[in-house]
């Protein structure tokens, strides 16, 4: 029927403009600088954890105590300069070798009791640690993967640590942002890993007078941390005090690595 030629066309233009109006709303749901923030530090966490696995695998052969797992160490921080130090532990818990070379005064200490040894301990699956106070002194999180001999034998543990902020700023520092937008990392604690302003990082979001005093930044806070993705309006929860706040709108989405999972998002100006 002669009709029927329109109407098809008719809707085929319908489908593409609401095609097009999804692709829109979905770009404003998820921006762009925000899709790329989360690419380029997904990336980064596989690829540590990629060259964490093959030295994993280069270790299974030879002794951790020795010069050539030492060289197996100092490799992996060539490859990931962001790690601090690279260890090898005994089947135990026990820190066996050390990387760099100034650490290894620690080596023989047994750092079984910690959540993410004990994990890797008892399951001999890969784990990434929350932030936590090394027996070095100092902050990071802990990437644990196991060292498997042949026939699934369990010969120990690599150890890499590295801290969230710097390994945040060398991927998001590259993106070279419009002027106003503030990046942060959390913790699903409400821990601050990473933010624009130094003095926010090492905060508990849920701890500060700020949270505590204002229902609209509580309302926001526990929105993204229980929302793996998504966009809020309202004052900004970064700060200490009241008077850090502004009015911003909120986007964030999650990195994840071994089931541990960080809130990656920014907070642009409501003009």
């Amino acid at each position: 029927m002669p009709f029927i030629r329109p109407m098809l066309s008719a809707l085929f233009a319908l489908t593409l403009l609401l095609t097009a109006f999804g692709a829109v709303q979905a770009a404003e749901e998820e921006p762009l600088i925000l899709l790329k923030a989360q690419a380029r530090m997904q990336k980064a966490l596989h690829s540590m954890d990629e060259n964490a696995g093959e030295a994993c695998r280069q270790l299974a052969s030879v002794e951790l105590d020795s010069y050539q797992a030492g060289k197996i160490l100092r490799w992996l921080r060539v490859q990931e300069m962001q790690v601090i130090v690279a260890s090898t532990l005994s089947p135990q818990g026990v820190l066996v070798r050390m990387e760099p070379y100034e650490y290894s005064r620690f080596q023989g200490s047994d750092i079984s009791q910690q959540p993410q040894v004990k994990f890797m301990l008892s399951k001999h699956q890969p784990v990434l640690s929350q932030l936590f106070r090394t027996v070095e002194g100092y902050w990071s999180v802990d990437l644990e993967r196991p060292i498997m001999g042949e026939k699934g034998r369990f010969l120990g543990a690599l150890s890499a640590t590295f801290h969230p902020a710097p390994f945040s700023k060398a991927i998001l520092d590259r993106l070279d942002p419009t002027e106003g937008v503030r990046f942060y990392l959390l913790q699903l604690n409400g821990l601050v890993l990473y933010s624009n302003r130094l003095e926010e990082i090492g905060i508990n979001v849920l701890e500060t007078a700020l949270f505590k005093a204002d229902p609209e930044v509580q309302k926001t806070v526990k929105t993204i941390l229980a929302q793996p993705k998504g966009d809020i309006s309202g004052r900004h929860f970064m700060g200490k005090e009241a008077t850090d706040s502004q009015r911003r709108r909120q986007y964030w989405t999650t990195v994840e690595l071994h089931g541990t999972k960080w809130r990656l998002g920014f907070a642009e100006p409501i003009l």
